[in-house]
């Protein structure tokens, strides 16, 4: 209407008068901090209530209610599938079938705490710091010295650091192994250190080009996925370690320790979500975001790790990428 109120499909003309505005996180890669619209029934012109209600939520020149659900779930599900899927039939040689049941229980504890994240947004939302910054700022950091004080921010912040290093770190020394078996004259070391420096450099690539690159490597790896499994369709046996070594391909416990911490690594995308999560239109919607991005990396990695134990046994490697080759 000319006054700026929200009318209301199939309403008689009747409109919903918007409540305070709060800050709108769907736009906050513009720099700004635009206004996002909530809102609700004014009883004396409205005929129906019930379809103007405080969950439904509009942004100024969104997409809708719905509209931002799918591009949430891909963008959790580019976080948490990665690199480390590789090692993943490696923690089963370690622990057995068993390690399936890890790998679901590490995405149920994974999960839930991708929900706090979101429940811990909310919560912030409300307070005079958050109105003091844009979502885009509101880190893990910002979570804690909201909620505890300035020197558990400090010591989360450390916390985050460190768990960013030792995966980087992880991801160089796994993606130059991969290095060298697409060039196996090239010494190992050498192909570390190659990926370790183009890794530096890529920091100061604009965001914007990966995002336009995000697409691109999800078509690549089910290529991949595609090829791996062609190869090993073409292998004259497959080691089938159940009948091969017996109960032993179904649980050893003294190597549970090194599965979870194989698994872990897969889901070491965490420090993203705040960013994930600030950005959504509808954040109503991020428990069935993060339920549905999870249960797609379950059911990537245990098929992956499942189908490489079968084939290659207990001759796996760290890398299956090295029994590939």
């Amino acid at each position: 209407t000319s006054s700026g109120l929200k009318r209301w499909p199939g309403s008689s003309g009747a409109v919903c008068d918007p409540l305070p505005r709060l800050p709108d996180r769907a736009k906050f890669a513009q720099g700004r901090v635009a206004a996002m619209t909530v809102v609700a029934p004014l009883l004396a012109d409205y005929q129906d209530p019930e379809k103007c209600s405080r969950d439904e939520v509009l942004v100024d020149g969104g997409e809708g209610p719905e509209g931002d659900v799918l591009p949430t779930i891909f963008n959790l599900a580019n976080i948490l599938i990665g690199v480390g899927v590789l090692s993943v039939p490696f923690a089963l040689k370690q622990s057995g079938y068993f390690t399936l049941l890890l790998i679901f229980l590490v995405i149920y504890v994974t999960g839930k705490a991708g929900k706090w994240i979101g429940v811990a947004i909310d919560l912030v939302s409300n307070t005079k710091d958050a109105s003091s910054r844009p979502p885009n700022a509101w880190d893990y950091g910002f979570l804690a010295e909201v909620c505890v004080g300035p020197r558990f921010r400090a010591f989360i912040n450390a916390v985050t650091v460190m768990e960013v290093w030792l995966a980087l770190v992880s991801f160089m020394v796994l993606s130059g192994g991969n290095a060298a078996i697409v060039f196996p004259l090239v010494p190992r070391v050498y192909t570390i250190m190659f990926i370790g420096m183009s890794s530096s450099m890529l920091i100061f690539v604009p965001q914007g080009v990966y995002s336009h690159l995000s697409m691109l490597s999800t078509v690549a790896m089910f290529v991949a996925i595609m090829a791996i499994v062609a190869t090993t369709s073409l292998l004259p046996r497959w080691a089938d370690p159940y009948h091969a070594i017996g109960g032993a391909a179904l649980l050893n416990v003294g190597n549970i320790p090194r599965s979870i911490g194989i698994i872990i690594f897969c889901f070491a995308g965490h420090p993203c979500f705040p960013a994930v999560r600030t950005g959504m239109k509808t954040p109503r919607k991020w428990g069935l975001c993060v339920d549905v991005s999870f249960l797609i990396a379950f059911v990537y990695y245990a098929c992956f790790g499942l189908f490489g134990y079968i084939v290659f046994g207990t001759d796996l490697a760290q890398s299956v990428a090295d029994n590939l080759a």
